[in-house]
């Protein structure tokens, strides 16, 4: 026998069993469709006994939208039951939903597909529910994504990781990100950027790391030092850019230094565009960047002498020479910073010196964190969407969804 219509459109549209719609009201800009079990079980979920039930109340339950922007409720009646035999009292699953959720599956896993592409503002006033209501579903939805996420997690096993940190809110809030450097994604995240924060992580990630080989990661001590002790045959290898940053910050603090003890008439012969001038490429300069570059030259020698020091580091990393070369190089390199009078380029040498067997590896393997710096702007996209977040949980679960695999674990009744 053929289902009736009514059972159709609760199987078919909106991906519900075992009900058929009634009748359809509608309640402001709500459309409610009043929904019946087709059979109604009688036994004892405890003993299997006969049981007895009574009216407990009803239930709206959120099924979809309209294309008017109207959402869709089934209003179904809530039974009680009473065992004859134990008498046992319960409420029966009414197979629409998980527990005591107000929305069912089917509309759920759809929903967050829509918040994985926009604020919550926007998908409730597309689905003509709240906006509180439509975090409330993706949170509840993304955490049963996360339940089968890491049941999944022993079986990645990343060759190559990616550490880094992010803020995740002002005043110097941050997040330590490990991530897969081969597919670009995020594994996991933990608040703070201590070595408690990576320890937990790890702790999560699990047996999932076991075949990881490599991690890629900045000059942070204590990432380095729990990498050290969870990944003791782990090659860590610094970031490039990231010492490349150092090494401008420390010739931007020169500079500042050295035109504060310029008189009024020599700062008028510095060009502004001096200090970009320094911090660019060789192949970054414009014409008009040669030209402030040569009355550096010719005005004011210390700033020139950086430029060349800082490119004859960087020339180091762009020949990538073998390591043992390599080492010789950069030892020199620090030998001639110890002869000049740039106080924070000598503190970037030493602490270069501390760090040189690690920055070796690097010449063995030259990968870098740049996909690590591109989770961080996808990040800084996903706090300005949503003004900031004040769950920090409900962060992660929108990183894992944005960034990382969550979405892979997200499942649907159809």
């Amino acid at each position: 026998m053929a289902p009736s219509l009514e059972v159709d459109i609760m199987e078919k549209v909106f991906g519900i069993q075992g009900y058929c719609a009634e009748s359809v009201e509608y309640e402001g800009e709500r459309v409610v469709i009043r929904g019946a079990r087709i059979e109604e079980k009688a036994d004892c979920p405890r003993c299997g006994g006969t049981t007895r039930r009574y009216d407990h109340t009803l239930q709206d339950i959120i099924i979809g939208t309209t294309v008017t922007g109207r959402s869709i409720a089934l209003r179904i009646v809530q039974w009680r039951v009473t065992c004859e035999v134990c008498g046992a009292i319960s409420t029966p699953e009414n197979g629409v939903t998980k527990g005591k959720r107000r929305h069912s599956r089917v509309f759920g896993s759809q929903m967050v597909r829509y918040t994985e592409a926009m604020d919550n503002e926007a998908v409730g006033r597309l689905l003509g529910i709240s906006a509180s209501t439509v975090r409330r579903v993706d949170k509840d939805e993304l955490s049963d994504a996360l339940e089968r996420y890491r049941e999944a997690l022993p079986a990645l096993g990343p060759e190559t990781l990616n550490i880094d940190e992010t803020a995740h809110k002002s005043g110097h809030n941050y997040s330590t990100i490990v991530s897969d450097h081969r597919s670009g994604r995020v594994l996991w995240l933990e608040e703070g950027r201590t070595e408690e924060s990576l320890m937990r992580a790890y702790a999560v990630l699990g047996n999932s790391t076991r075949d990881t080989s490599r991690v890629v990661m900045d000059f942070w001590e204590p990432y380095e030092r729990v990498t050290r002790r969870q990944l003791p045959r782990a090659l860590i290898i610094p970031d490039r850019f990231h010492l490349a940053r150092m090494v401008n910050r420390a010739i931007e603090t020169e500079r500042r230094l050295y035109q504060r003890k310029l008189a009024k008439e020599e700062l008028i012969d510095m060009k502004k565009q001096a200090r970009w001038v320094l911090l660019k490429r060789p192949n970054n300069l414009s014409a008009g960047d040669m030209v402030c570059l040569n009355e550096l030259k010719t005005l004011n020698e210390p700033l020139y002498t950086m430029y060349l020091l800082k490119e004859e580091l960087f020339d180091i990393f762009d020949r990538k020479p073998p390591p043992l070369l390599a080492k010789d190089a950069i030892i020199g390199w620090i030998v001639t910073v110890q002869q000049t009078a740039f106080a924070f380029l000598k503190k970037f040498a030493r602490s270069l010196w501390d760090k040189l067997n690690t920055v070796l590896n690097w010449f063995s393997l030259p990968v870098s964190n740049g996909k690590a710096e591109g989770i961080n702007n996808v990040i800084k996209a996903l706090l300005r969407r949503a003004y900031g977040y004040r769950d920090y949980d409900y962060f992660r679960l929108k990183v894992l969804q944005k960034c990382g695999m969550l979405m892979d674990y997200v499942t649907h009744t159809f």
